[in-house]
């Protein structure tokens, strides 16, 4: 059985999968995709391009609240949310965001309302800075380096290069969010019913994966098959590996803890006037009691 995966970046654990042997003991051939944005990923999903989307839990959900209800999150493999803060060169403070730009992958998806929470949280309203909608983890590295935007959300690895270009992180979202869904499998509606056999492996297969690379005895091989997945040196790889481990605050979560994570999300999204959707209109687990 193959299985298409759409990415913004490889994760250890589905990197894992793949390499050690998880997804092949389920029967399963896994391929993965790069996507640009979390409005292309939803697209591909629900269209059927790809057939698994390891994507942020607010996409979906936000196509819910839409009343475009086309995808399911079906898995929730870990919490602890891996996106840095991080800032242009010469700034370095939340206060010297005031009155700046904000880079996001869309106004109204992805990690945007985490953003737009922790600004507020530093009492700075969405009133104090203007939004450069620019798409996936990539264009928003450019923006930050180029210096066009001043603040941003970054996965761990873009964060490690913006630092070897002089950028500064002056936030880590999991200390503010730390039951945030963070290894999210989502599919269409329509796959979530009639491929629920298949998705239940995979989702068995990134669980193992999850354990897996959450175990430190496993850090070199990890470090190994990073600088082959993302074409980058030791260092860079390993530094990857420690801050994946160290952001994730609950590695297998349990249906309640899911469930917990899954409303704290809908509940940013409606308080940040996202609009809101009950857990049954983008929740379908494939694995587990929940």
């Amino acid at each position: 059985m193959h299985l298409r995966t759409s990415v913004f970046a490889l994760q250890t654990p589905l990197v894992a999968a793949a390499a050690e042997g998880f997804f092949a003991d389920e029967g399963l051939e896994v391929s993965f995709e790069s996507t640009t944005s979390s409005r292309a990923q939803m697209q591909q999903l629900t269209s059927g391009d790809v057939d698994v989307a390891q994507t942020a839990a607010d996409n979906v959900i936000g196509l819910a609240a839409a009343g475009r209800g086309g995808a399911r999150i079906v898995h929730v493999a870990d919490l602890g949310i891996d996106q840095m803060v991080v800032a242009r060169a010469g700034l370095g403070s939340w206060a010297d965001v005031r009155g700046g730009r904000v880079a996001v992958d869309a106004a109204d998806s992805g990690y945007a309302y985490v953003l737009y929470s922790l600004l507020e949280d530093q009492g700075i309203s969405r009133a104090e800075y203007q939004l450069l909608p620019v798409g996936g983890p990539a264009p928003r590295f450019q923006q930050l380096c180029s210096g066009t935007a001043d603040v941003g959300l970054l996965n761990p690895h873009l964060a490690s290069r913006a630092l070897a270009e002089g950028l500064s992180v002056i936030a880590r979202a999991a200390d503010s969010f730390p039951g945030y869904p963070n290894l999210v499998v989502a599919t269409s509606a329509a796959a979530a019913v009639d491929r629920r056999a298949e998705l239940a492996a995979y989702c068995r297969a990134v669980d193992r994966a999850v354990a897996w690379a959450h175990d430190p005895a496993h850090a070199d091989r990890a470090t190994e098959l990073l600088m082959e997945a993302r074409a980058c040196g030791a260092e860079e790889a390993r530094a990857l590996y420690e801050s994946e481990r160290s952001l994730r605050s609950t590695p297998r979560p349990s249906a309640e803890d899911v469930r917990t994570g899954l409303e704290l999300v809908a509940e940013l999204r409606e308080r940040m006037g996202g609009g809101r959707v009950p857990l049954s209109g983008y929740f379908a687990p494939v694995v587990g009691a929940a």
